[in-house]
Order: C-alpha cells, then sequence, then structure tokens
C-alpha cells in the first residue's frame, strides 16, 4: 500500500511552498501514487491522462495529438483517475 512507502516527512527537504507549487503536501502525495500506478497503464492511455488532468489541456486536442477518439481520451483519463483514487483512498 502507498501509505506504508511515503517517507516520514511528507514535504520534500527543501521545500518553499510559496516558490513551488508542487511542494504542496497533497500535490507530493498525488505525484507519489501517479509514480506508483504508472506501469499499469498502456503509455498512450497515460498520456492521454497526463494532458487532461495534469496538463489541462483540451481533450480534443490530446486526441488529435495522440490519433484516439475524443471517447477513447475521455475512457483513458476516468480510467487512470479511479485508478488513482483506489490508490489514494485515505490519504488525501
Amino acid at each position: 500500500m502507498l501509505l506504508e512507502q511515503l517517507p516520514g516527512d511528507s514535504e520534500p527537504q527543501g521545500c518553499d511552498e510559496e516558490t513551488d507549487p508542487t511542494c504542496d503536501p497533497t500535490t507530493f502525495v498525488v505525484r507519489l501514487g501517479l509514480n506508483f500506478i504508472r506501469d499499469e497503464f498502456e503509455q498512450r492511455t497515460w498520456r492521454a491522462f497526463e494532458g487532461i488532468a495534469w496538463d489541462h489541456r483540451p481533450a480534443a486536442e490530446v486526441a488529435a495529438e495522440l490519433g484516439l477518439s475524443l471517447g477513447a481520451v475521455y475512457v483513458a483519463n476516468s480510467r487512470v483517475m479511479k485508478r488513482l483514487r483506489e490508490e489514494l483512498v485515505g490519504l488525501i
């Protein structure tokens, strides 16, 4: 389980939340969770998720870039988000 693998201090050393938004403890845990589940997905599925959820790009743009239908991009994003929620349940 992810919780057992978290470092004792959930904030990276030398982290300044005012200048680096990735230092937020919640963001840190989400990124850690994403690292744990990444290998469970095909590359195009993962890239579709990143394009929508992480890069905040329009789904149609991501679909065109990856050669996927718009529906496939939404399904890919949904699958990764569902798995991430399963991994992080109770942590955030």
